[in-house]
Parts: structure tokens; sequence; C-alpha cells
């Protein structure tokens, strides 16, 4: 029994158009990092077990540099 080579992928194999790699919003993104804002990047369930975990009182530092 003998396999076939595979018929090579045409390359580039275009994801996305022109179109859609767009901003969606065309405002001049210095607007949107003018001010600091908290974000949370973690669901409120993931939070509370998160929390669980840590012992009372636990001091914890962020460095964030964006």
């Amino acid at each position: 029994m003998s396999l076939a080579e595979p018929e090579p992928m045409p390359l580039p194999v275009p994801v996305l158009s022109e179109a859609e790699r767009g901003k969606q919003d065309r405002s001049d993104d210095a607007l949107f990092y003018a001010e600091p804002r908290f974000v949370q990047h973690l669901d409120g369930a993931f939070r509370s077990r998160l929390t669980a975990l840590t012992p009372s009182g636990l001091a914890l530092m962020q460095w964030c540099w964006t």
C-alpha cells in the first residue's frame, strides 16, 4: 500500500478581506487611550473563585506598563 503525496495548498490563503481587517471605530485611537480605565479580564464567577483561594489580608501589587 502506498500513500500519495497530498496536493500542496495554494498560498497565501486569504483569511480576512481588507475591509474585515479595518477598524470599526475610525475615530482617533488617542481619544480611547486618553483616560486610564479599570478593566477586568476575568468574569465574576472566576474572580469569586480566585478570591476564595487567597488568604485573608493578602497584599498584591500588579504592575501595568501600558
